[in-house]
């Protein structure tokens, strides 16, 4: 943990607090005193076993820098992950092709099933889980299995994140299967997404030792604190500098329209330029759906620097997202909400 003047006014880490390479505790919390001097504010996330997590460092950063601090389990880590990585491929136009949120035991290989490429052009698979270590297995349509030698591939390996690249991808049905190599806990959840590109641009690798023609900013940084505890540093928005270390930057939130479609009174349209607002039923929500499966109080939808997230707040039916259901999200762009038999589309202005 280094503090870097690029940083921009509020950063996000996901962490266990955890530091392997002798820095103290208050080695750390000077970087974080130097980031307060400059103005920014760190978010802190804590994720992992409550016995081996140091929630008194993350909650002092967080404290320190005007930030706030609050525990993930590792699925809901996984999750937030994975609406930064569906965020990067978006402003750098690749389509999404398949996504698959999982888990995998130690020895374990578990098949995420297949997905379609139509036409020649550039792949990009990412996984990405907390911890541990993982292998993604791809196999092309020819049934070949994707490795050093396949023609084409540049592979991007980080302590957590596995990215391969495939220029001039073969159109058909490609399989894809994830290795517990070694893992943390007794299931390592983990998200995996392919995307697809009608030219052989190589996007941003998801976490460090990008190509050198990457023309998509870097918004997932999986660190280490110095070492190797688990740390995963996040940001949305586009880069204000050059990428040093742990560094990346957030821009004012965006205005975003949410489409509504409530399956009793129809469609409406919404501005959010940021805050918080309540889903549900109940006369004071802030977005107000008569369905009778939705919940009198059923979810929070929370914008803030850029983020755009969504909590389920105990409902009888729940949230889904993409189909998906979900206790807490990130989400962007595209992203279609279902609560009941109601929706909320999330699109930009």
């Amino acid at each position: 943990f280094e503090f870097d003047p690029s940083w921009s006014a509020s950063n996000f880490f996901l962490s266990d607090g955890q530091d392997t390479n002798n820095n103290t505790d208050e080695m750390i919390l000077d970087e974080a005193r130097r980031a307060a001097s400059e103005g920014v504010r760190i978010y802190t996330i804590g994720f992992g076993e409550q016995g081996q997590l140091n929630e008194p460092l993350l909650q002092e950063i967080a404290s320190l820098t005007g930030g706030e601090y609050s525990y993930a389990d590792p699925s809901v880590a996984v999750s937030l992950i994975a609406g930064f990585i569906k965020a990067e491929k978006a402003r750098a136009n690749l389509q999404q092709v398949w996504e698959w949120i999982s888990k995998v035991a130690q020895g374990q290989t578990v098949d995420g099933g297949t997905f379609d490429v139509s036409g020649k052009g550039l792949l990009d698979v990412v996984l990405a889980w907390p911890g541990s270590t993982l292998e993604l297995e791809l196999t092309d349509p020819d049934g070949k299995q994707v490795g050093a030698n396949y023609p084409g591939v540049k592979v991007v390996s980080t302590e957590r994140t596995s990215q391969v690249f495939i220029e001039n991808a073969k159109p058909g049905s490609w399989q894809v299967s994830v290795y517990g190599a070694e893992t943390s806990m007794p299931e390592e959840p983990f998200y995996a997404l392919a995307s697809f590109k009608e030219n052989t641009a190589t996007p941003a690798a998801v976490a460090g030792g990008a190509p050198a023609d990457v023309t998509a900013p870097v918004l997932l940084l999986l660190l280490v604190l110095g070492g190797a505890g688990a740390v995963a540093y996040v940001a949305a928005g586009q880069r204000r500098s050059t990428v040093s270390g742990a560094s990346a930057s957030i821009s004012a939130s965006p205005r975003l329209e949410l489409v509504v479609t409530d399956a009793v009174s129809g469609t409406s349209n919404i501005a959010v330029a940021g805050g918080e607002l309540t889903v549900g039923r109940a006369d004071d929500a802030d977005i107000r759906i008569r369905d009778p499966r939705v919940s009198r109080r059923h979810a929070t939808l929370l914008y803030r620097d850029g983020i755009l997230s969504v909590r389920d707040e105990g409902s009888s039916t729940g949230t889904l997202v993409n189909g998906e259901p979900v206790s807490t999200a990130v989400l962007v762009a595209g992203d279609t909400l279902v609560f009941g038999d109601s929706t909320i589309r999330i699109e930009a202005l």
